[in-house]
């Protein structure tokens, strides 16, 4: 059987601030294939790394990064919302990122670009053209998928860079914006299922996703040519197995240590 591909979703983020240094080397010691990670622009043009659109949640400061100058962020904590003993880490710049992963030639990186042209207009495209400048300077651009949520960014990827960059897509695509139908799967390498629904407002209900999708919606991605992904909040045993019975190739994972632990039990690591 094929090996199956394990990426530390925002570093070791079950045992480390998610996005921060130590997650991402931790990460690094462990049985995996890649590493996911979100970055965002300052109002200075600084490509940082964090998840989230505000600081809030993951540092001691507030506000929009985007509105936020990289001196302010710099002075940012990363690391005591998870204990004291990490107080004191920093929100890390993608240079830094791309220093420590540069020489590691076995590990894939999936890079999701997180200022959306729906908020920020214009600034949305320049924080992509200099992120891909960026890992096209490292030389890692072929290592890498570029993941959005912003389907208009994911476009703008695959038209101006000329399909010399694999993107991650979506499923539901209406994740990926109203405007785009499953068509869009055509231009993905990949493609993550999530088992989420939509109210009539349009508000999505992520009550269930760590329940596997259907096996239609497996089929439908691998259809239109592109690798079913999967992504579940918590890594257990019988959630992996039927992912995989449905056709999973790659897991994304917040504790890396036991996902492989599982794939190595079920045979495919």
């Amino acid at each position: 059987m094929k090996k199956i591909r394990l990426a530390a979703h925002r570093g070791f983020s079950e045992c480390y601030p998610e996005n921060t240094m130590v997650a991402f080397k931790e990460a690094l010691k462990l049985d995996i294939d890649m590493i996911e990670t979100d970055v965002h622009m300052t109002r200075d043009g600084v490509l940082v790394l964090m998840h989230d659109h505000d600081l809030c949640r993951t540092t001691d400061k507030k506000g929009l990064i985007r509105e936020t100058d990289f001196a302010e962020v710099e002075k940012a904590d990363a690391g005591i919302h998870k204990g004291e003993k990490f107080k004191g880490e920093k929100v890390p710049t993608l240079r830094e990122f791309l220093e420590l992963v540069k020489d590691r030639k076995d590990i894939e990186l999936n890079i999701e670009l997180k200022d959306y042209p729906g908020e920020c207009g214009a600034f949305a495209y320049e924080s992509c053209d200099k992120a891909i400048a960026m890992l096209d300077e490292y030389g890692v651009t072929e290592r890498c998928y570029i993941n959005s949520f912003s389907g208009d960014i994911l476009n703008y990827v695959y038209t101006k860079y000329e399909n010399r960059i694999r993107l991650h897509g979506y499923c539901p695509v209406r994740l990926l914006g109203e405007y785009f139908s499953e068509n869009f799967f055509k231009r993905c390498a990949c493609v993550c299922l999530f088992n989420i629904s939509f109210d009539k407002n349009g508000k999505a209900d992520w009550s269930k996703t760590n329940i596997v999708s259907d096996q239609s919606k497996f089929d439908l991605v691998k259809s239109y040519g592109a690798e079913p992904w999967c992504y579940f909040k918590v890594d257990e045993e019988e959630t992996f197995k039927t992912a995989l019975e449905r056709g999973a190739v790659a897991f994304t994972c917040n504790n890396p240590l036991k996902a492989a632990q599982i794939l190595k039990k079920l045979g495919v690591r």
